[in-house]
């Protein structure tokens, strides 16, 4: 800067380099080269380096990049959180240039990416529960689990060389367990094998089972405790599974299961188990019994032979040989007698048996002069069940060719209940609001749709059991009556192993005999009902009541079935459901449906828009299709069942294009989803959009949908909160009806 002087290698001043307020480097070089012949080359060289420099400079300098591009980084790419509680995704930013850089926050939940951050506002499934933090942070007020998915942070920077990043970071919502379900034998025999279960479904991540027994815990391996040593029994900690080979009588008391995980735990109520010896004597007896019944039939049935009780092979009306003309003996059943009766004319004319009534009928004679008494064999059928043995001649006209003979015979009829095992006794089971109660319809396992009683969760069952004797005044001796709830899922494919997740039994009478017919009282308080019921292609839900009489060689049952569904809410979120779906540079459609949760009675509404058609399609449908799950592990089986076909159009579709979609629910034959109940099946259910084009060919796009149950009645508990539901998705009118219903509830 300023003026600059030149020194000569022999002392003599330079002159002047004229300058215009900045130094000129062209100028200074000049002056040095006409002022001395013999400058030194590496003065020269130095000087040319600085003018390429500064050229260099002047040139390019408005093209060099003050930064490399976008960056981005994150504190945590696996982040966990408790259901209820904040958290932060941090999206940062490490490099950038753009002052205003474009910002998105993208939710992928099985494969599907939504928005929940776009044009500088939360959107989707984090609308009013989230907020964007600097500088491109997002905090979640309250996790939920259906907030567990994988989360893409995106930056978009024009004005950088390097202008877009993204970073993915996954969310895992831990839940805390729910108050586990746990089955405790009542009472075990010294010696015998038993197992107690524990089963929690909602939790997340599953939990660790753990036993406790009289307040005390149960290791894993009990030979680590001196007090356990001797025990036998196993805990299985991911299934909840207590079993013990040999049960001690040190096994007794009470007993809870909890179930753990990083965001909490639960336990059971304890419940009593009580251990018996084995009682010897009792063994004996009941031995004895069984070995001196087994005798007694044998007696019966030997005694039944020589009285010609049972059917006799080889008699039909073709090849039957008639006794001789001095009336011979022959035994056979009712059929037998029956058969030939049918085959000639015949009467019983002289009854044996006293205990039979006898039907005096007018029948005429040969001459048609005298009338005599006869009784038809059809005629004491009704008297015949009502004795052991009927025993009477029969008088019999056959024609053979033109020949006329009569032959009369003895024949012996013997009641069933001298050579079988019939019950003596009826059970019958009535719901004590049967007359009130409502009826459902309900698929049965051929296909066929039966009426039951309807139950909900947490519904109170009572009713009575009528205990009729088929004989009065005899007596019926028993080792117990008892009532059972159960609730149980069917694998057809595993029909031997029946899975219970409720059984509950009340006792009605203690071991004794009856001499009349007798009627229990039996209530069941607040029975839980977990899941609905359910009879699918390869699995069947179901609940019953089911009546018992125990005796020592078969026992009388009687089983009512009935039916349970699972009512639910409006769902606080129910985002609408937008997807894109395209063949390169020849189709390009987008799909709309308005949300993604629908009752069963609801409507589905939706569009769909061509953005680019260079195929000739010529039909497009859509399907509900019901996907059945059933097993586990490597025994897991498929069945995807069409339950409806909607048409939404028929022709050749141009671009711009938006056909709407209305399809309604109710007329189909749905359940709710579910969702691994009980880790043996799911129901799924998908719309499923298919483009057939006019070589036949098919385009599909499946979406998952869920269908959950509408109560006809709003629970005094839910009816606050749905009517806000109300509000927020049926508008103002059926807002304000459920308003008022739920005031009046509240008030009531």
């Amino acid at each position: 800067c300023g003026r600059s002087r030149g020194v000569s290698h022999g002392g003599d001043d330079m002159p002047d380099v004229p300058h215009h307020g900045h130094f000129s480097t062209a100028a200074w070089i000049n002056a040095a080269l006409v002022t001395r012949g013999d400058v030194h080359p590496g003065v020269v060289l130095g000087l040319l380096s600085i003018l390429c420099l500064s050229f260099f400079l002047v040139v390019f300098a408005g093209h060099i990049p003050s930064s490399l591009g976008v960056i981005l980084r994150t504190t945590d790419k696996i982040v966990w959180a408790n259901e209820f509680e904040p958290i932060e995704l941090t999206c940062l930013i490490e490099s950038i240039s753009t002052n205003n850089p474009r910002i998105e926050w993208k939710k992928i939940k099985n494969g599907v990416p939504s928005y929940v951050y776009f044009q500088n506002k939360i959107a989707g499934d984090l609308e009013h529960r989230a907020q964007l933090r600097e500088p491109a942070n997002i905090l979640i007020f309250n996790t939920t689990r259906s907030d567990t998915a994988e989360y893409r942070c995106e930056v978009a920077a024009i004005d950088d060389q390097r202008d877009f990043d993204e970073i993915l970071i996954s969310l895992a919502v831990r839940v805390k367990p729910v108050i586990p379900r746990c089955s405790v034998p009542e009472a075990v025999t010294v010696g015998t094998s038993t197992e107690l279960r524990c089963l929690e479904n909602e939790g997340f991540p599953a939990p660790q089972y753990r036993w406790f027994h009289n307040n005390e815990e149960l290791p894993q391996d009990p030979k680590i405790s001196p007090k356990l040593v001797n025990s036998s029994y196993s805990i299985n900690p991911d299934t909840g599974g207590l079993k013990f080979r040999r049960v001690r009588k040190e096994d007794a008391g009470e007993y809870y299961c909890q179930a753990k995980n990083d965001a909490g735990h639960a336990q059971c109520p304890p419940q009593m188990m009580e251990v018996y010896d084995v009682d010897i004597l009792g063994i004996f007896l009941k031995s004895f019994g069984a070995v001196t019944v087994f005798f007694c039939l044998a007696a019966s049935i030997c005694h039944s032979l020589k009285r010609g009780c049972f059917h006799k092979k080889g008699h039909n009306e073709n090849n039957y040989n008639w006794p001789a003309q001095t009336g011979g003996v022959e035994y056979g059943d009712a059929d037998e007698v029956n058969k030939i009766c049918k085959t000639c004319t015949a009467f019983i004319t002289r009854p044996f048996s006293p205990q039979v009534l006898i039907h005096h009928l007018t029948a005429e004679t040969e001459d048609e002069t005298e009338p005599r008494q006869t009784q038809t064999l059809s005629s004491v059928i009704g008297e015949l069940l009502e004795v052991a043995t009927v025993r009477g001649v029969c008088e019999v006209r056959c024609v053979q060719g033109e020949e006329e003979r009569d032959r009369e015979f003895t024949f012996s009829i013997c009641h069933p209940s001298v050579y079988s095992f019939g019950q003596s006794a009826e059970i019958d089971v009535v719901l004590n609001d049967a007359e009130t109660r409502k009826k459902a319809e309900h698929k049965t396992e051929d296909g066929k749709k039966d009426k039951y009683f309807l139950f909900y969760d947490g519904e109170t069952v009572s009713g009575k059991v009528n205990v009729t004797l088929k004989n009065p005044g005899k007596r019926l001796e028993h080792q117990g009556i008892k009532i059972e709830f159960v609730g149980q899922i069917e694998l057809y494919y595993d029909r031997g192993n029946h899975h219970e997740f409720v059984s509950l039994v009340k006792d009605l009478a203690r071991p004794g005999e009856i001499t009349q017919s007798q009627t229990f009282d039996f209530e069941f308080t607040h029975v839980e009902k977990p899941y609905e019921s359910y009879t699918g292609q390869n699995v069947k839900l179901r609940y019953f009541l089911r009546a018992t009489v125990i005796r020592r060689l078969n026992d009388i049952s009687k089983e009512m079935d009935i039916v349970v569904h699972t009512l639910s809410t409006y769902p606080e979120l129910n985002s609408s459901i937008k997807m894109e779906v395209g063949i390169e540079d020849c189709l390009h459609i987008e799909f709309e449906y308005n949300k993604s949760k629908y009752h069963l009675k609801d409507v589905i509404v939706g569009k769909i828009y061509f953005l680019l058609v260079r195929i000739k399609i010529k039909h497009m449908e859509i399907d509900i299709i019901k996907r059945e799950t059933t097993g586990t592990g490597p025994s897991v089986y498929h069945e995807n069942d069409t339950i409806a076909k909607y048409e939404i159009m028929d022709g050749a579709p141009v671009r711009g294009e938006s056909i709407p979609i209305r399809l309604f629910l109710a007329g189909y034959d749905l359940t709710p989803t579910m969702r691994d109940i009980n880790k043996k099946f799911s129901v799924r259910y998908y719309l499923n959009l298919v483009l057939i084009d006019e070589e036949e060919r098919r385009y599909f796009k499946q979406q998952e949908i869920t269908l959950w149950r509408k109560g006809d009645v709003v629970r005094k508990s839910m009816s606050h909160q749905a009517a806000i539901a109300s509000q927020r998705f049926e508008g103002s009118a059926a807002s304000e009806s459920a308003l008022e219903q739920a005031a009046k509830e509240e008030s009531g």
